[in-house]
């Protein structure tokens, strides 16, 4: 059968007369010879089918591995979701509206990767072969309506006929159409923010190592690293971008080393290196998501009531939350306060505990502000 998102397994299919079978039997018996997709006779057993109740975005679809919804058809015999339509499927477009119309009662879908993935020392299989092809043909269908939208928009004539959308070609609402140079701006604006974030998907900046040079970086990053992994780091690259700041670039080829030194960094405030900072680098966009998301925090913590009148705030305009501790009267202890939105607890180390568990968040948020 054909199934949506519920609380079954995908292994075994129970069917109505309470027997099961793998699900990769019931593909093989239901998949013609012609290529689509097979429903069994009256005498087979009919498998149910559960009801979509989860939009998770954790399902990728298995062709193009964008995010699937409720939507989603998936394979009978491997655990891969599919959009609906005839790219991820390989399916002819009349086939997958009856599956959609008829809930996919009775019908057995197998994906491509499967059915070729299948054959035993023989080949792979004609129909196998047609269900590649079908996707192919779709993929083709959809790049040149691509390029003729891209030939209207250079031509800068309006005059030419408008031609379909990929994204009525993939079954998606396009929305209002923008104008043709909104489109130009878009585009130009996409492509180069894209290209922006794979140059950086592989650096990493570090602020606050007082070195003069790139050469004095080194060995003073080096052991920066060894303190946090307890192994250096091959790192290459190294380039100043603010001698002011001590702000540096390097290039960590290697995922693992990157990642591992990313998620420690947050180990360097209640150390000998409590100066120094490490984070992602960003594009010039990602900074300014980074700065307008932390002024909308700080924004929004300013201006939550308080939850205890031991947190006192400076009025002006350009103050920032001031966390205290507040004594309780007619006693010598200290009164912990909870500052709003920040769930940390103020003590009798008030400001040292505010600064520690800010440190990375700080980082950032300067970095955030350099150009």
């Amino acid at each position: 059968m054909v199934h949506s998102r519920s609380g079954r397994g995908r292994g075994r299919r129970e069917n109505q007369m309470g027997s099961s079978q793998p699900a990769g039997n019931m593909a093989a018996q239901n998949v013609n010879n012609s290529g689509q997709v097979g429903v069994p006779s009256l005498s087979q057993p009919i498998p149910s089918l559960g009801t979509a109740s989860n939009n998770s975005s954790s399902d990728l679809c298995g062709t193009c591995n964008g995010i699937t919804g409720t939507d989603a058809i998936g394979c009978d015999r491997c655990t891969n979701w599919f959009h609906p339509s005839a790219m991820c499927l390989g399916l002819p477009d009349q086939l997958i509206t009856s599956i959609q119309e008829y809930g996919g009662t009775g019908i057995v879908f197998v994906c491509t990767e499967c059915r070729t993935g299948s054959s035993d020392g023989g080949g792979v299989s004609q129909s196998a072969l047609q269900q590649l092809f079908q996707t192919v043909k779709k993929l083709c269908e959809t790049v040149q309506s691509l390029t003729s939208q891209v030939a209207v928009l250079s031509s800068g004539s309006g005059t030419a006929s408008q031609p379909q959308s990929p994204g009525l070609a993939l079954g998606l609402d396009p929305g209002p159409a923008p104008d043709r140079d909104q489109l130009r701006t878009l585009i130009r604006e996409e492509t180069r923010e894209i290209e922006e974030r794979h140059k950086c998907r592989h650096s990493i900046i570090v602020r606050g190592i007082k070195a003069i040079s790139v050469d004095a970086f080194k060995p003073m990053f080096d052991s920066v690293c060894t303190y946090l992994t307890g192994s250096h780091v091959m790192f290459s690259n190294a380039v100043c971008i603010s001698r002011e700041r001590y702000i540096f670039r390097i290039k960590i080829e290697d995922d693992n080393s990157r990642k591992n030194l990313l998620d420690s960094a947050r180990n360097l405030q209640n150390s000998s290196f409590s100066d120094t900072f490490i984070n992602r680098d960003l594009t010039y966009k990602q900074r300014g998501e980074l700065r307008a998301r932390r002024t909308q925090r700080l924004t929004s913590g300013s201006n939550t009531p308080s939850q205890s009148s031991s947190a006192v705030r400076d009025s002006s305009p350009n103050s920032t939350v001031t966390p205290i501790a507040v004594r309780a009267s007619g006693s010598g202890t200290t009164t912990p306060a909870v500052v709003p939105e920040l769930n940390y607890v103020v003590g009798a180390n008030t400001i040292e505990t505010f600064k520690q568990g800010l440190h990375l968040s700080l980082g950032e948020l300067l970095f955030a502000h350099t150009e």
